[in-house]
C-alpha cells in the first residue's frame, strides 16, 4: 500500500481534513498520510533542501545543499548565503513578507541563481531533471 510523508508547520491538525489533501489522497490511491512537523532539512534521492524560517538559524558545516527554502520571513543576507552555499535553486513560499520576497528575487536575478515563488507560480513540483548540479 502507498504512503504520503506531509510535513508542516501547523500548530493543530485539521491538515488532515484538507480537501486537496484528501482528493489527492484518493486520486493517488495512497492508504495512510503521515505526518510530522517541517524539518531543518529534507532530502529525496541525491536533492538536498535546507530549510530556513523565521528563526533564519541554519547550521551548514560543509553541508551544501541544492536548494534552499524560506519560509515564515526569515531575516537574513540572502547574497551572502549564496555567495556561501551555492544553491542550485532558492524556493520560497507565501508565508514570507511581500517586501522580503522583492529583495530575494532582486538578489537572485543578481547572482543569477534560479527561484520559485509559489506566491506567483503555484507549487514547485520536483522533477529529477529540474535541478542539476
Amino acid at each position: 500500500h502507498q504512503s504520503l510523508q506531509v510535513y508542516h508547520s501547523r500548530k493543530d491538525n485539521p491538515i488532515l481534513e484538507d480537501q486537496a489533501l484528501l482528493n489527492y489522497k484518493v486520486g493517488e490511491n495512497i492508504k495512510q498520510i503521515n505526518l510530522d512537523s517541517m524539518p531543518d532539512v529534507l532530502q529525496t534521492g541525491k536533492l538536498k533542501i535546507l530549510i530556513i524560517d523565521s528563526m533564519g538559524i541554519y547550521n551548514l558545516h560543509a553541508f551544501k545543499p541544492d536548494v534552499v527554502y524560506l519560509r515564515d520571513s526569515p531575516r537574513l543576507n540572502l547574497s551572502r548565503l549564496i555567495d556561501s552555499v551555492q544553491p542550485s535553486m532558492i524556493l520560497w513560499d507565501g508565508s514570507n513578507y511581500t517586501s522580503y520576497q522583492k529583495r530575494w528575487a532582486a538578489s537572485c536575478r543578481a547572482k543569477k541563481i534560479p527561484f520559485h515563488q509559489t506566491r506567483e507560480k503555484g507549487a514547485f513540483i520536483y522533477r529529477y531533471s529540474t535541478i542539476h548540479r
